[in-house]
């Protein structure tokens, strides 16, 4: 049953991953003109993305370990079995 438990977990986490990265944008640009040199007229603009995007990508990260931990649970506890029985 735990594995069964922990293989549903690892399927669902991937499939989480999919459609967030499908159809979500994880990585939104940010621009920001940092600096102007007025004698050459060239321009800084400094790119990047905002922290809370990342946080997205950590629930289905944690549900794909605790699946990976239902297996091997679950296959320790087969040698367990065996090993009394």
């Amino acid at each position: 049953m735990k594995q069964t438990v922990g293989i549903f977990f690892i399927i669902q986490s991937f499939l989480t991953y999919l459609i967030m990265d499908t159809f979500y944008t994880p990585y939104r640009i940010v621009d920001k003109v940092t600096s102007t040199d007025l004698k050459t007229g060239v321009t800084t603009i400094s790119y990047g993305s905002p922290g809370w995007i990342d946080w997205n990508y950590v629930i289905p990260s944690i549900i794909f370990l605790v699946g990976i931990y239902f297996i091997w649970l679950s296959r320790n506890e087969k040698k367990y079995e065996d090993r009394y029985y």
